[in-house]
């Protein structure tokens, strides 16, 4: 009547040690298993530029966003090789704002080479490749999305995408374990620079001096405008489009002319100028009539304001 305990003890004994190999299995199981790879990291980038306020027609300042890209692996060893693909029609890296474009680029931090290939599988050049020991581990590829300056294109809010991809190696092929579309959004200030040599010195008011007005005056002031944006022009007054006498309480109307327009300085004319990367004439016509003009000094402050869109 003794011997079941003693037989359900010895049962116990038995059964600890093989508990114990079976989660060793597992375990084994687990490190030495098939290769599994992802990608994991920022799908967004905010073109922000040198200053913070996007991407700038005029500036020439070299400028780059980081992008910092995680390899995330289990299992197995394995070899990885990541690659970027341009998503545009005709594989061309560009940022779209309607019809107009601005060329990117995807570099291997900043100093390149570009990750950017027409080749989902990626080219020798462009893909960035490395290999993973068993267990869990990760590999971080910081890229730099580099926007070239001095590319002349309108205002507004330019954006585009390029598919990162993840091969594993098997021999000589690759095969695709996962991948990621990354959005690049540049947002395109609206510029404005001029050009008046009347105004000496980037100064941004100048004395015209008309001359004897007896015989009539005409003077006509130049203004070279570069803009990718429409330019809005709005002329001005203070004397309701007449010269002042300096002493007298007379006066003497004269025209003014907005890039052939003729403008009515009883109130404020606008008008409006298109965009132009080589530069955009515009000039103020100033025509005084001639006439018995009491002598003395005559004088008016016409106002030019240009504004973009």
């Amino acid at each position: 009547m003794k011997r079941p305990p003693l037989f359900f003890a010895i049962l116990s004994l038995a059964l600890l040690p093989s508990g114990l190999l079976a989660q060793e299995d597992m375990l084994l199981s687990a490190a030495e298993g098939e290769c599994e790879l992802s990608i994991a990291g920022e799908s967004n980038v905010e073109w922000d530029g040198p200053y913070g306020r996007g991407y700038d027609v005029f500036d020439e300042t070299v400028a780059y966003e980081t992008i910092e890209t995680v390899v995330q692996h289990t299992g197995g060893p394995c070899r990885f090789v990541l690659t970027a693909t341009p998503v545009s029609s005709g594989g061309r890296a560009v940022l779209a704002n309607g019809t107009a474009q601005l060329e990117y680029d995807v570099l291997r931090e900043t100093t390149g080479p570009s990750v950017l290939s027409g080749s989902l599988e990626g080219t020798p050049s462009t893909r960035i490749g490395g290999t993973f020991g068993s267990g869990e581990s990760l590999a971080t590829a910081l890229l730099s999305v580099y926007i070239q300056p001095l590319q002349f294109v309108e205002s507004g809010t330019f954006d585009g995408q390029f598919i990162l991809r993840l091969y594993r190696e098997n021999g000589a092929s690759l095969e695709l374990e996962d991948e990621k579309p990354v959005t690049i959004i540049a947002p395109v200030a609206a510029r404005l620079r001029i050009d008046a040599p009347d105004f000496a010195n980037g100064s941004t008011t100048a004395l015209i001096d008309l001359g004897e007005l007896s015989d009539g005056a005409r003077k006509d002031v130049a203004f070279d405008i570069r803009s990718n944006s429409r330019v809005n022009v709005a002329l001005s007054s203070s004397n309701r489009g007449e010269l002042a006498h300096e002493a007298a309480q007379i006066s003497i109307p004269y025209r003014v002319s907005g890039g052939g327009q003729l403008a009515d300085l009883s109130g404020t004319t606008r008008t409006r100028i298109g965009s132009s990367l080589a530069g955009r004439a515009f000039a103020v016509e100033i025509d005084v009539p001639p006439g018995s003009y009491l002598a003395g000094q005559y004088s008016d402050v016409l106002t030019v304001i240009f504004t973009t869109e």
